[in-house]
Formats: structure tokens, sequence, C-alpha cells
């Protein structure tokens, strides 16, 4: 896929109100599916808002808009589209048909960058994040699990050996099934490397807005007097220097 980056001042923007299945799976609705659009919304609280009103935790409210930067004629869709008439922009997009398809936004004066769903981390940053959240997510759930049916089931029969058996096949269970999920949305990674390169980020395959955000929106708002806003989905503040 071959991105292009179009700057310039955004006119005719038009926004329309709709939703997008978030699941990767193209004829798939069931429970993969679910627990891989949950495992990553869950990422930030806001991700929790954007799922509450979905049908089948699969779908979600985005924004669709078309706008013109210079001739060119834009099209793409995010959770929220928060640039404005007017304002200097950047876009990473894809031509189809003469019209430039978006796949990332970042506004230069609010210091922003918009993504769609999963492009948030380049692919070496994505795999140590899945890794972690894997291993964190399987021990913690297997030693619950583990003291759960000792304490309702085995009390004062199961010896250490049973438990750390019992501990282990849970653990290997569940981390199984976390990387076999988190698959299916490995491949976005790859796509979000390129946009991040397109955008002119050092080691684009290493950015992890997620991680990111916190820290750049609290010395942005500082800079500029303002209160943090709410958080919202596939939305990231970032460093105007080092990036």
């Amino acid at each position: 896929m071959d991105y292009q980056l179009v700057k310039g001042r955004v006119r005719d923007l038009r926004i329309t109100k709709g939703r997008q299945d978030m699941s990767p799976f193209a004829h798939a609705r069931g429970v993969a599916a679910t627990l891989g659009v949950i495992s990553t919304v869950m990422e930030d609280p806001a991700g929790q808002a954007a799922q509450a009103s979905s049908r089948n935790n699969t779908e979600i409210n985005m924004e669709s808009f078309t706008c013109y930067v210079g001739k060119e004629a834009l099209s793409g869709q995010f959770f929220h589209v928060g640039f404005m008439e007017g304002e200097e922009m950047e876009f990473v997009v894809v031509e189809e048909n003469g019209i430039y398809q978006v796949s990332g936004a970042c506004s230069i004066s609010q210091r922003l960058i918009w993504t769609l769903p999963y492009r948030t981390r380049g692919d070496a940053a994505q795999k140590w994040h899945d890794s972690m959240q894997s291993i964190l997510i399987s021990f913690t759930f297997s030693l619950l699990f583990t003291a759960f049916v000792h304490y309702k089931y085995d009390v004062g029969t199961a010896n250490w050996a049973q438990l750390v058996q019992q501990a282990s096949v849970t653990f290997v269970v569940i981390f199984v099934l976390n990387i076999l999920v988190r698959r299916s949305f490995y491949h976005f990674s790859f796509e979000a490397t390129k946009i991040f390169d397109v955008f002119g980020f050092c080691d684009p395959e290493h950015v992890n807005l997620p991680k990111r955000h916190k820290n750049a929106d609290i010395e942005y708002c500082e800079d500029k007097g303002l209160s943090r806003p709410p958080r919202r989905p596939f939305e990231f503040r970032y460093r105007a220097a080092g990036e």
C-alpha cells in the first residue's frame, strides 16, 4: 500500500455520523472477535465508553468526513473528527480512484494525531505490548482461578505441587488464547509503522502513541493554560520536539 503525505489547510469539511464494525474478522462476530476488540479497546477508560452502546461489542460510533486540501479531495473516518475548517493539517493518504482515503491525520496546532482503530503502535512496540499484556493477564487470571478453585472445592486437600501444576496449566491455556486472539490484530501495526514513517516519526516501528499521550497532553495543556480534555479513543497528543 503506497502511503502519501498531503499537507495544507482544510476546506469544505463535511462530517457525518455512522458506525463501524471493529472486528478484524471478515465474517465473524463471535467470542474471539469480541475478546479481541475488548482486549484492544480496554487499554484506556475512553475505550470502554466507545464500546458501551455497541452491537455485539464489535461496532462503535464513528464520524466520516470529506474535505479538500488544496485541489485534493480527501475522505476518511475517525472515532471523532477533532480538526476544523481552515485548520492546518497533515494527512497520510492512499489514492483510490482519484480520491485520497485518509489513514491518519495530524493537527499541527493542536499537536493531535488521529488514527484508525488498532493503528496506534508500530510493529515492534505492538509486539512488546502484546507480549507483556499476555503474560500479565495470564499470570493474574491463573492465580485468581487457582485460588478460587482451591478454596471453593479443595480446602485443606491440595498441596503446593498441585497448586503450582494447576496454576501453570491455567497460565498456558490463557496465554495461548491471548496470543491467538491478538495475532488477528497484529498486522495493523505494520500499517501503523508505515503511517508513522510518512508522518516523519523517528523509529516508527517503536512508536507507541498511547504511552506517549499522557505526558504530551499534560505538557501541551500546561503550555496553553488549558485543563485536560476528556480522553477520546484513537486520538493522541504528541510532543512537538524530538518526534
